[in-house]
């Protein structure tokens, strides 16, 4: 009897162990552009005058390499009308000599004159994408299934025009960014369809809540910190989310002149996080459609979820990033003023009652 309990004991113990945890795939995706005031040799390789190296996408590179971890790079191909076509196919065919999945990326102004697709008609988006998509498959001789608007500006006329021209996938809704698909009604964390396009959106948490108000923030490579990527990531798979989506750009590295080694690290970091979570997995856009198509995710989509970082993050945030903007330097030193002003008050209020 005792024998035949053991052994059924450990018959559940064998069939529980066996049953697969959910994962939460992590998709990092790389912008890669060149700013307005810089150029492909800075911006996307990223040489940088008294630097040695390559410090802009193959350094991206070889980070994902070395973590064993793969990305989606996603490629501003109309910066051939303002550069030579072939500085922008060099771009293209370094990421796919890597095994790394690249995707469109449109910031169509070099080609088209305005900085966004959703300033475009439905029939003029259509073009756009129709010659990115035949230039990124010119090439890489890839299929081209995904695609990110710049700076977030998409539309349901883009989405539209994508299911037209056979892309499948887009990256373009970000809630903290008030983009145009928010603006039109979608404010979802995790994928979902429309107009038969799967929405993979920009993953974006509250760091900040006060009664009605939350303050929104899309997770980022060189804007979050790593405790609050972590945090986002953990709450994510404790919900058995599908995707979250972690924005960087080809220039994330040297966005101020110099390789910035704080984010170097905090990648390196970030990808070995992955890879020791027992419920988040690496994996890229064009992988993750591949697995949504054949319904053999691991996971529930969970478009509802916001994770919530709080006060604490973004305090030690600020002093991390404490030269990267007025903001940090201002809420950074909120706390030792209100410190300084309660100690002055409690001196103050002290001598009165002295006197």
């Amino acid at each position: 009897m005792r024998s035949a309990l053991v052994y059924l004991v450990f018959s559940i113990f064998l069939c529980l162990s066996s049953i697969p945890f959910a994962k939460t795939h992590v998709l990092l995706s790389i912008d890669v552009e060149s700013l307005s005031t810089g150029d492909p040799k800075t911006n996307i390789w990223g040489r940088l005058d008294g630097y040695q190296g390559d410090n802009g996408v193959p350094l991206i590179l070889d980070i994902l390499k070395r973590n064993q971890s793969n990305a989606t790079f996603y490629l501003n191909v109309f910066e051939v009308a303002k550069y030579e076509e072939q500085d922008i196919k060099q771009v293209a065919q370094t990421i796919v000599a890597h095994n790394q999945d690249i995707q469109l990326h449109t910031h169509p102004k070099p080609m088209y004159g305005k900085k966004g697709m959703s300033l475009f008609s439905p029939d003029k988006q259509e073009k756009i994408l129709r010659k990115g998509k035949e230039l990124l498959e010119q090439w890489t001789d890839k299929k081209i299934i995904a695609h990110r608007a710049g700076a977030y500006l998409a539309n349901t006329d883009t989405l539209i025009a994508l299911k037209n021209i056979g892309i499948s996938v887009d990256a373009s809704l970000n809630v903290a960014s008030s983009s145009p698909l928010y603006q039109q009604g979608y404010q979802q964390n995790d994928i979902m369809l429309i107009d038969d396009i799967l929405e993979i959106p920009v993953t974006y948490y509250t760091q900040l809540k006060f009664l009605d108000w939350e303050s929104k923030r899309h997770i980022d490579i060189e804007s979050s910190s790593l405790s609050e990527l972590k945090s986002v990531l953990d709450q994510m798979a404790e919900q058995d989310s599908c995707a979250a989506n972690i924005m960087m750009h080809s220039f994330s590295i040297t966005r101020f002149g110099y390789p910035d080694q704080r984010v170097v690290s905090k990648l390196d970091a970030l990808l070995q996080y992955i890879k020791e979570h027992p419920k988040l997995i690496a994996s890229n856009t064009e992988d993750f459609y591949t697995s949504y198509k054949n319904n053999s995710l691991d996971c529930t989509a969970t478009p509802d979820f916001v994770p919530h970082t709080g006060i604490i993050y973004t305090y030690l945030r600020s002093w991390e990033r404490f030269n990267d903007g007025w903001k940090n330097i201002v809420f950074s030193l909120s706390v030792p003023a209100l410190i300084l002003l309660i100690i002055m008050m409690l001196i103050l209020a002290t001598r009165l009652r002295k006197d």
